[in-house]
């Protein structure tokens, strides 16, 4: 309802069971466009490693023991060094970036990887979870020191400085949260950028997904709830509501695990070359 132009792209993916929504940010359409290279090179990522189980393109460092895992990370790295191939071809140098939030179903789990502050949440039998933590300035910090509640209240102006994103300030180190789910039949999965939690509480999330059943009403409700608070940024919402699951995973897995996965220069390098063959091809 404030911006003249949407920062936020998403990516459905029924064939590879992937969602993704991504919100860009920098001046100028830097983060349209920056928002928009990210789903395209995560659609582009999957389709070369589609039927592919032993893929490694391109290598992603051995810290993940699960294929699958390594997949929906290897996308989001790939996403990052197209974001900064593409800063660097321009002459102005802009930055931009984006955050980036998907889920990947696949062998009866639920991968949920993220950067930045777009957020994926899961509910069942009337629970909601957010599954992902925002990567922010005023999250961070308080996650690494202990704040009376003064300094906790002056970090509000700071809530909305995102500490980690794809491409960003061509930095070439990218961590990458990795959450691993074990989903149960009608479970919901859902993504948002930040325009959705910056006007709406999870109560008030929770409470639509209990009333509506149907995952495009679910959508528009919510995109229309935060548009009558304000609208002060841009609203995506993807839901994607898990059926059954497949065969069980052929590898030894907890219930659920969080790891961060680095992308290091030497992977770096040999994404960028990658990239460079595929447009001269």
């Amino acid at each position: 309802m404030r911006r003249e132009g949407n920062e936020d792209s998403l990516l459905v993916l029924p064939e590879d069971n992937l969602y993704v929504v991504a919100d860009g940010m920098g001046g100028h359409e830097a983060g349209e466009v920056a928002s928009q290279l990210a789903v395209e090179a995560i659609e582009d990522y999957f389709g070369k490693t589609r039927g592919d189980t032993e893929a490694t393109w391109p290598h992603v460092p051995g810290l993940l023991p699960d294929r699958n895992a390594r997949r929906l990370v290897g996308a989001l790295q790939y996403a990052h060094a197209v974001i900064i191939e593409e800063i660097r071809s321009r002459k102005n140098r802009p930055v931009m970036g984006t955050t980036a939030v998907a889920v990947y179903f696949a062998e009866s789990h639920a991968y949920v990887a993220h950067v930045g502050d777009s957020r994926c949440y899961s509910f069942y039998k009337e629970t909601l979870q957010q599954i992902t933590q925002d990567h922010t300035l005023a999250n961070d910090l308080r996650r690494r020191y202990q704040l009376n509640s003064k300094e906790r209240e002056k970090l509000v102006a700071y809530q909305h400085i995102v500490a980690r994103a794809l491409g960003g300030d061509e930095s070439q180190d990218l961590k990458v949260d990795i959450n691993i789910h074990l989903p149960r039949p009608g479970e919901r999965f859902l993504l948002c950028s930040d325009g959705l939690n910056g006007e709406v509480a999870d109560v008030e999330i929770m409470r639509v997904l209990e009333r509506v059943h149907k995952p495009d009403k679910v959508c528009r409700q919510l995109i229309d709830l935060a548009n009558r608070r304000g609208g002060r940024d841009n609203i995506t919402v993807v839901l994607a509501d898990f059926v059954e699951g497949d065969p069980a995973p052929d590898f030894p897995l907890g219930e659920e695990e969080t790891v961060e996965a680095d992308l290091d220069d030497a992977v770096l390098s040999r994404i960028r070359e990658q990239i460079r063959t595929d447009r001269e091809d």
